[in-house]
């Protein structure tokens, strides 16, 4: 019996061996899992960061560009509004007595849809082309 004791705790004392070994792998996999996790979370903090800024600095290029191209339209628009009143002046010269049909065409032509500030164009234009022909 007293054999049998020894047996029993001997199995004993391996099968507690076993239960820490098998503790001592789980808590060394759970360090490495959660090492791993807080490493991703990491990378993806970083990599949010490297996106948000990237962001910010697409929006304040494309505002760079927007205000650009909006200058660079409303320069072809004043051009074309310039170049009219030159032709309708050219227009008067030859046919003075045309110049009332003259100045109502070119604000007809003038008129196609524009922005708010389109009103002011049009007298601009229409004062440019009044001021040219009694110039003249």
């Amino acid at each position: 019996m007293v054999e049998t004791c020894r047996t029993f705790e001997e199995r004993a004392a391996e099968r507690a061996k076993e239960i820490e070994e098998r503790n001592a792998t789980i808590d060394k996999i759970g360090r490495e899992r959660h090492k791993e996790i807080t490493e991703a979370q990491q990378k993806y903090r970083s990599t949010c960061r490297e996106h948000d800024t990237r962001i910010v600095d697409m929006t304040k290029l494309h505002g760079i560009e927007m205000e650009a191209l909006r200058r660079e339209v409303l320069a072809s628009k004043l051009e074309a509004d310039r170049l009219r009143a030159k032709l309708a002046h050219a227009e008067m010269k030859i046919a003075p007595s045309q110049a009332e049909k003259i100045v109502e065409r070119t604000i007809r032509e003038s008129n196609e849809p524009r922005s708010k500030s389109s009103s002011s164009r049009i007298v601009t234009l229409l004062f440019s082309v009044l001021l040219i022909a009694s110039v003249s």
